[in-house]
């Protein structure tokens, strides 16, 4: 039975829009205060569309038989035997296209040296693909470590309970959760009282969909009772637990010029990532550190 990749099109659409936002934005800026650069108008979208289809070209269909690897991009098609594959690291971390961004990646490394990138943001079944790749080519698998010494929470900590967080009050995303708060209520109050309903309310919608874009940047983590726990500060109500058992490995991401966020990879290679605006420098590698001596696998250079 072969297995197909399927396509991530929420990744894409991201990608699409902070393209299109961070080079349309400063051309609208320049004409509106000069009222030139017609070209800028034509020019800085062109931009963000050429860096959108840099990152469409990067995206492959793949296709996994019992002894082949298909890996079909835009321009090319290639079927890899399963004798031509010297090794396939499931948990490589490398660097997005035109950018300094480094996620989790699938890495195929040819007999021949050379290497084939799998990103795992453009697939929404990339855990099934990482499975079968386990489970039909074991002998070319790059080994990656596993909990051996199994070490607990008592074993590096007198605390029954390790908070990971920082000062949410102090930091970028507050600043403007609070910003779109001040535009809603300025914005409210310069509306004329006889002016339609709708008008009233139409700045509501709005801030609320930045203010929750912004709360999703807002995670900290709570380690007890061998679970790693995280939550939210704006959403107090989140609360996801993970055995410390079940999590294959960790790695600090920075995608897109959002917050630097933790990403978890458990056994079965699903993945989730958790942006934590709030953590600072020393937080972060004492959570790192904490890791580390719990046995966890921390992905990369951290």
């Amino acid at each position: 039975m072969v297995v197909h990749s399927k396509f991530s099109g929420l990744s894409c659409l991201i990608i699409f829009v902070i393209a299109m936002f961070i080079f349309i934005i400063p051309g609208l800026l320049f004409y509106f205060s000069t009222g030139k650069g017609y070209g800028i108008l034509i020019v800085f979208p062109a931009i963000g569309v050429l860096i959108f289809l840099v990152y469409i070209w990067s995206f492959k269909l793949i296709a996994i038989g019992t002894d082949f690897i298909r890996i079909q991009g835009l321009f090319s098609k290639k079927i890899i035997p399963l004798t031509d594959i010297s090794v396939i690291d499931l948990l490589s971390k490398d660097t997005l296209p035109l950018s300094f961004d480094q996620v989790i990646s699938t890495k195929i490394t040819k007999e021949d040296g050379k290497t084939i990138i799998i990103y795992d943001i453009f697939y929404r079944n990339i855990a099934e693909l990482k499975q079968t790749m386990a489970d039909r080519f074991g002998e070319k698998i790059k080994p990656f470590k596993k909990r051996i010494h199994k070490s607990t929470l008592s074993d590096i900590s007198p605390e029954p309970r390790v908070k990971f967080a920082g000062n949410p009050y102090l930091t970028f995303n507050t600043f403007i959760i609070l910003f779109f708060l001040f535009l809603l209520i300025t914005g409210e109050r310069s509306i004329p009282s006889s002016a339609p309903l709708w008008r009233h309310y139409f700045l509501l919608p709005i801030s609320l969909i930045f203010i929750a874009a912004i709360g999703t940047q807002t995670h900290y983590f709570i380690l007890e009772n061998e679970k790693f726990i995280v939550k939210n500060h704006i959403f107090f109500w989140m609360n996801r637990v993970y055995p410390i058992e079940d999590i294959l490995g960790v790695n600090k991401e920075y995608w897109h010029k959002r917050s630097l966020a933790l990403r978890i990879t458990t056994i079965d290679f699903k993945s989730n990532r958790y942006p934590a605006g709030s953590l600072g420098k020393k937080t972060w590698e004492r959570l790192m550190n904490t890791f580390k001596a719990l046995d966890v696998h921390v992905i990369g250079k951290q």
